[in-house]
């Protein structure tokens, strides 16, 4: 009634939008455009109506609604920054998280680029990543730092192009999210890490001297009373046995504070390896293992390395393979090639290693577990070093191990052309 008094008084009313029911009882959306009929003399005499079933339209309008509540309320509730721009640099969205990291309201945000929110220097940062986002048209993940209101923060942000229903780029979409606290915690890591280095390194270094010192008494010792005193001549043989074994402890100390500094030098030659091997082998034996050695095949070639270093790496494999087979006494070493590489392996019989500590075997102060927890002697440096050395000289190492049945070690090496 208030829509046909409108039309009597000459007004026209254009898509009113209202719901009817059907005789069903079921609703429906209608349009109605209401426009005045007039005689002959100008008079308004009654109402033209056009009514037109828009339901689909409403519903498509419904769901659109719909979908854009649940999107906002997603942006809304995730805790990282979340953020789109136009062309143009300007701000069309922001979450609240987002809006709180300027120090912010949205309304002070929408609308505005980055220059009007930060200083000029961040805001030549942000606009450079969004200029290559949008000539690239790929995603770009980065570190960035900002800082509002005096205070800095860190964040891992990646940004993408953003599209509109025909595909055609139209903005800069963005998701940054806070690691400040992470960066902060792996700077104290590294600090910390770099002080233990440097400890390591001292107290290695002064160590060293009275070793050295307790070794050459020792060595004055048995030459002086050896022969006199089958007890003390024995005594003196461990306590000699336990300096180099402390003198090795020292070594290894050392070596991993030169490689953690980048300063583990290596004097490049040619050398043999079938005799680098079997004088590794020679030492080992004269040390007193219980274990056989067995030493298979042979490599023609020269290798090309250092040979202290490579021997180092031999001994460590062998020691640990005596070390976690206590109940073998076979130990295999295999020398072989692949083209102009040489490939090494030592085999033990031991207790192996289990699946969930393969992966750590090579890491710095790492050591395996054998059957119910039980840990071995040793620092956990053998093979850090060892792995160290082997890719300094171009070279892999890799272990195939199988729990309660042993384990072989492998590395490779650059023979001479």
């Amino acid at each position: 009634m208030n829509m046909l008094r409108r039309v009597g008084e000459g007004v026209s009313v254009k898509n009113h939008e209202s719901v009817r029911k059907r005789k069903d009882g079921s609703l429906f959306y209608v349009s109605h455009s209401l426009s005045p009929i007039k005689n002959e003399k100008g008079e308004i005499i009654g109402a033209g109506c056009i009514t037109r079933d828009i339901t689909r339209r409403k519903i498509a309008e419904e769901a659109v609604k719909a979908h854009d509540s649940l999107l906002s309320a997603v942006i809304e509730g995730i805790t990282d920054v979340v953020f789109v721009k136009d062309l143009r640099g300007r701000y069309l969205i922001i979450n609240s998280a987002g809006a709180e990291s300027i120090g912010a309201t949205k309304g002070q945000i929408i609308g505005k680029t980055a220059y009007d929110l930060f200083s000029s220097q961040i805001a030549d940062q942000i606009t450079d990543t969004d200029r290559q986002v949008l000539q690239t048209g790929l995603p770009l993940t980065y570190d960035e730092t900002i800082t509002v209101g005096g205070i800095e923060r860190t964040y891992l942000s990646t940004k993408t192009v953003y599209r509109n229903i025909q595909g055609d780029v139209i903005g800069v979409l963005g998701i940054s999210h806070d690691i400040t606290e992470r960066k902060d915690a792996e700077r104290e890591l590294i600090k910390l890490s770099r002080q233990k280095d440097e400890f390591l390194s001292i107290a290695s270094h002064e160590l060293k001297t009275p070793i050295t010192t307790i070794k050459g008494f020792t060595q004055l010792l048995q030459k002086y009373l050896g022969g006199k005193d089958k007890n003390l001549e024995g005594f003196l043989r461990k306590m000699n046995l336990e300096i180099d074994r402390l003198t090795n402890l020292v070594n290894d100390l050392l070596d991993v504070s030169r490689i953690g500094a980048g300063k583990l030098k290596f004097r490049q030659t040619e050398f043999d390896i079938n005799a680098l091997t079997n004088e590794i082998i020679e030492d080992i034996r004269l040390a007193g293992t219980r274990h056989q050695i067995m030493l298979d095949g042979e490599i023609n070639n020269m290798a090309v390395g250092d040979p202290h270093r490579v021997g180092q790496v031999l001994t460590n494999l062998i020691d640990n393979a005596v070390k976690y087979s206590p109940n073998s006494d076979k130990i295999i070493i295999k020398l072989g090639r692949n083209g102009e590489i040489a490939q090494i392996s030592v085999q033990d019989f031991g207790i192996g290693i289990p699946d969930d500590q393969k992966s750590d075997i090579f890491k710095r102060f790492f050591q395996a577990h054998g059957p119910g927890s039980k840990a071995f002697s040793g620092l956990g440096l053998g093979l850090y070093i060892s792995h160290q050395i082997i890719h300094q000289h171009g070279g892999n190492i890799w272990v195939e191990s199988e729990e309660g049945k042993g384990s072989i070690f492998y590395f490779t090496l650059p023979l001479k052309k």
